[in-house]
């Protein structure tokens, strides 16, 4: 569908009615909105068989998952290695890019460059590859695994590079996608476990209270430049993601019967959210559900779990299995842009929606984080985001300036609902939201807020 058939259908909005499509995994490009990625480089184990690496995109609500065609060789993970406990070369970390959703991929190599791969894709197809390589010598083995961007094409990395002699050598860099260039980060070199807030402000890290300690403390570290603060000491773990609540959720890494625990920072109170029954590799938030995703080894299966966990019941569902151990989630809705405040700040709430997904057919609650208090304001519509920055009155319209219209109100609460008939001729479009408010201060807006309707 174009654009222009898109601006008709969304005039409707004003009517009463919201016109929305479902989601087709052979259109468009890029990962799906809501899409779930997975990567696994290809492995043995002891006394049992092998498992090839690759990468696949999961639909979270069908169930439905598809490899990616078209990986170059060194991705692919065709070769299971000949000794148990090996890992072969093939993609090891995934991420998405902010500005593009291009797939960045860390790698795992035997004899080879270390490198990450950023692809472009058609539905499922790889239909374009930029190799950037890392400015090291090329090691016997070791792996370079993409965390969280910290800047448009700036790429924060854990490395564990190892010599001719067979020792380790962990660090972690910022790497510039467009440039190459990479800068080593002065972090203690073994980290056991490192995630990014969700405001991206922040870099947590957890590291050894002492060597062969069973604890770790958990720091934060401020990308601003200013000082690392302790958060608290907690017993170890080897993976963890952060809520936008401020919770922590850490589950041990490579420990079977593993645990998946609730930290609060404020209190320093931890809880049993989940038990695994299986080696957890991964763990990753939903913001649309607040559930966390958990890629798991299970014993004596060469393939791994993706499972969904509700983190207030504990209760488990299995989506895909398969072999898993990195996992990236495209969030739908999705944030975007800057806020414009006036004597309150408005802005879209990063948690989770009452409604869960934006499914086609049902009623979703858009959710307004306003602070200290809030005012009424408009809720806008359009096809698309502004091309480049647009001020008007003092606030940033991150709206497409020439196709935007508005859809009545948006309470001081900062919650709406809107109704979502039926409208497969839509499938898989995307619209985009902004609020406009007038306070005590004047012109506010909101930021953007991008919703791709599924099925």
């Amino acid at each position: 569908m174009s654009k222009k058939s898109l601006t008709r259908a969304l005039q409707q909005l004003a009517k009463g009615a919201v016109v929305v499509g479902a989601l087709a995994i052979h259109g468009g490009a890029q990962v799906p909105a809501g899409w779930i990625v997975t990567a696994n480089p290809p492995y043995r184990t002891a006394g049992c068989c092998g498992g090839l690496g690759g990468v696949r995109l999961t639909d979270p609500i069908h169930g439905t998952s598809l490899a990616l065609v078209g990986l170059s060789g060194d991705l692919s993970g065709r070769q299971i290695p000949s000794s148990p406990g090996e890992l072969g070369a093939g993609v090891d970390g995934i991420l998405l890019r902010e500005r593009d959703q291009a797939l960045v991929c860390g790698k795992t190599v035997v004899g080879g460059p270390l490198e990450l791969h950023v692809l472009q894709l058609t539905g499922t197809t790889v239909t374009a590859e930029q190799v950037v390589p890392l400015s090291l010598p090329t090691p016997s083995s070791g792996r370079v695994t993409p965390v969280f961007e910290v800047a448009p094409d700036a790429i924060l990395v854990d490395i564990d590079w190892v010599d001719a002699a067979g020792v380790s050598l962990p660090l972690q860099a910022i790497v510039n996608l467009a440039t190459g260039q990479m800068s080593i980060l002065p972090l203690p070199p073994r980290i056991a476990a490192i995630a990014a807030t969700p405001d991206g402000d922040e870099v947590w890290v957890a590291l050894p209270a002492a060597p062969g300690a069973g604890e770790v403390n958990l720091f934060a570290v401020p990308l601003s430049g200013a000082a690392p603060r302790l958060v608290t000491q907690v017993e170890g773990f080897g993976a963890m993601a952060i809520h936008p609540n401020g919770r922590v959720y850490m589950a041990d890494l490579w420990s079977f019967a593993s645990e998946v625990r609730e930290l609060d920072p404020l209190t320093g109170a931890v809880r049993t959210t989940s038990s695994v029954s299986f080696a957890t590799n991964n763990v990753a938030f939903d913001p649309a559900t607040g559930d966390l995703l958990v890629t798991t080894v299970p014993v004596g299966f060469s393939g791994s779990e993706l499972l969904r966990v509700d983190v207030a019941t504990g209760a488990q569902q299995m989506l895909l299995r398969s072999q898993t151990r990195w996992l990236q989630l495209r969030a739908n809705p999705r944030p975007y842009g800057v806020d414009s405040p006036a004597a309150n700040r408005y802005r879209w709430a990063p948690w989770a929606s009452p409604s869960g997904l934006p499914r086609l057919g049902t009623a979703y609650e858009m959710r307004l984080d306003t602070t200290p208090a809030g005012a009424p304001g408009v809720l806008l519509v359009a096809a698309a985001r502004a091309p480049s920055t647009v001020r008007f009155e003092g606030i940033e319209l991150v709206l497409d300036p020439f196709a935007f219209f508005a859809v009545g109100g948006m309470p001081a609460t900062g919650r709406r609902t809107l109704p979502m008939p039926s409208a497969p001729a839509l499938a898989g479009q995307t619209v985009f939201f902004q609020t406009v408010h007038v306070d005590a201060g004047g012109l506010g807006a909101s930021n953007g807020l991008e919703v791709t309707i599924m099925l």
